[in-house]
């Protein structure tokens, strides 16, 4: 047989195989693309040279949405009905927020307003979209010019509209969201492209998630002024959510700021550990474990009843870089409620930032398909 005709039959024979095997390959594909996406988000642990300032739009690494905020302001696994949870994590839009929509509330320091609208729309099978609104306003400032005399007042705000796509191929779900980020200070005004990528694994028949996100990915489409120079707050994240067998407490661990550019850890260079013999000031030199246990956020979730959570959440990074040395207090630790009904839920968070206050947010889940069922119900009652 010539070679060209056993190249032919050999393709034929590999199309025939893909073709009944398909949903196979398509799972293998899947975890592979997954094991890739793990490796590369960890490859920034190790990492050595320090990051400072400098990033721009870092608002968007605030928590989305009420149960983040509880669970330590990171979350990546977890799974519900609130239509808010893939602004976290794209592959977060399943079936459990289908038909829902959300109004997020956040009180942030200096009385900033931190509100958010999203939507999970109605799709095909496997198949979810979903649209969210993000906007921050600030409060109103009075200017003055470089002599001290009044200009006028002005305002600042931040907004983000982001579009999301998620299919799951069971046990994972791929996701992808697109975002348009804007900040204005007066007449100055700033728009950013962005997207977020992500996975998640869900155990078929465990209450085990594994999820793993790369967000922030883009670039300024336009700065405020000529000079400005825009890095983006991209970061990679990585995290599990577990249920023990007949436990009523869900567990999450989350490791983030894997890919800001080197180590995390603030040396204070006002506040020396020490002096040598020459008078020098000693500087406290992190250590592994303690770069690497900033990265992580662990969380909890009790589930007193099936209408019924309080949360809570711990991040290491906020404990340590944001409490102060005489009195660190509750910084780092984070709270929340959860109250389910047939048509709502409801939730509160506070995170505690620093002793002179922190995040304050609450969340009204609806659950659009039981509204508008009851709506007709009631129409056709009526005729």
């Amino acid at each position: 047989m010539p070679t060209s005709s056993k190249h032919f039959s050999m393709l034929t024979n590999a199309y025939d195989t893909w073709l009944s095997h398909n949903n196979q390959y398509k799972r293998v594909a899947v975890a592979n693309a997954c094991q890739t996406f793990l490796l590369a988000a960890l490859l920034p642990l190790f990492a050595q040279a320090q990051i400072g300032g400098g990033q721009s739009f870092s608002f968007l690494q605030l928590p989305p949405n009420t149960r983040t905020v509880a669970q330590g302001g990171v979350q990546v696994a977890s799974v519900g009905k609130d239509a808010s949870l893939w602004l976290s994590n794209p592959a977060l839009n399943t079936d459990s927020a289908k038909h829902q929509a959300t109004l997020q509330l956040q009180l942030l320091s200096g009385q900033a307003l931190h509100t958010t609208l999203a939507s999970v729309l109605p799709t095909r099978r496997h198949q979810r979209l979903a649209i969210g609104l993000q906007y921050i306003g600030y409060g109103q400032f009075e200017g003055f010019d470089a002599t001290g005399a009044p200009t006028g007042s002005f305002t600042a705000a931040e907004y983000v509209l982001a579009f999301n796509y998620a299919h799951t191929l069971s046990p994972f779900t791929l996701g992808i969201t697109l975002k348009g980020a804007g900040s204005s200070i007066a007449t100055f005004q700033s728009v950013a492209l962005l997207a977020d990528i992500g996975a998640l694994f869900q155990h078929p028949k465990k209450d085990l998630r594994i999820g793993l996100t790369m967000r922030n990915i883009g670039f300024a489409a336009s700065n405020y002024t000529d000079a400005s120079q825009w890095i983006m707050p991209f970061d990679a994240q990585v995290g599990i959510s577990f249920r023990p067998e007949k436990m009523p407490l869900r567990f999450s661990l989350t490791a983030w700021q894997l890919a800001p550019r080197g180590d995390i850890v603030y040396n204070d260079p006002t506040r020396p550990t020490g002096f040598d013999l020459n008078g020098n000031p000693l500087v406290d030199v992190p250590t592994l474990w303690q770069k690497l246990a900033r990265r992580l956020v662990v969380g909890s979730e009790w589930l007193l009843h099936p209408n019924l959570q309080l949360r809570t959440g711990y991040n290491v990074l906020h404990r340590q870089e944001l409490g102060l040395p005489q009195r660190r207090a509750l910084s780092g630790f984070s709270f929340g409620v959860m109250l389910s009904m047939k048509t709502i839920e409801i939730s509160y968070s506070y995170q505690v930032r620093h002793v002179a206050g922190g995040i304050s947010a609450f969340s009204i889940v609806a659950d659009l398909s039981r509204i508008s069922a009851k709506l007709r119900t009631r129409v056709e009652i009526d005729n």
